[in-house]
């Protein structure tokens, strides 16, 4: 049985971002990617995966 909150982000993707982190080390330290504001991190992955027209999952406070 899977986690609800970390299953989608760890099975299928290619990258799990956390925005606006207060201590994105430990983000870090477990394989995600950081990123100050929503739009620096659509930026990154409009560039690095996913071109001019991402389909991106958005879970707000999650947890």
């Amino acid at each position: 049985m899977y986690d609800f909150t970390g299953s989608i982000g760890f099975t299928s993707k290619n990258a799990t971002y956390i925005i606006g982190a207060q201590d994105p080390g430990y983000a870090r330290g477990t394989g995600l990617k950081t990123r100050a504001a929503f739009e620096e991190a659509l930026q990154d992955v409009k560039k690095k995966y996913l071109g001019d027209h991402p389909n991106i999952l958005l879970c707000q406070r999650l947890l």
